[in-house]
């Protein structure tokens, strides 16, 4: 098991997706692309079940304006996480984190 270091994550994409469905725009090169019922679907095949939390970092920031950061917060409540009042999907400020980062990956 390699550790992981999640920020701001999607735990449940087939969820927090369904407003892209139809047509949607690629933020790269502004080319067009389809994103349907059958792309959700094919998302929850992927839904980690059996998680290692001890190789979990997880960054939240209240202030996330794509996602909802209770839902990760309880899906991952036993992970090491570092919760903020404010900020954004960015993690605004994450540049503070970098020694807690490389630690984390030292001792996992």
């Amino acid at each position: 098991d390699i550790p992981i270091v999640l920020i701001n994550p999607s735990v449940k994409p087939y969820i927090t997706l369904q407003r892209s469905l139809n047509k949607s725009t690629n933020f790269y090169d502004n080319t067009a692309f389809e994103f349907n019922e059958s792309h959700l679907e094919l998302l929850k095949k992927f839904e980690v079940k059996n998680i290692d939390y001890s190789k979990i970092l997880l960054f939240l920031q209240k202030g996330d304006e794509d996602l909802d950061y209770k839902v990760a917060l309880k899906k991952l409540e036993d992970s090491k996480t570092i919760l903020e009042d404010g900020g954004d999907h960015s993690f605004v400020g994450i540049d503070r984190y970098t020694d807690d980062i490389l630690n984390f990956f030292k001792l996992t």
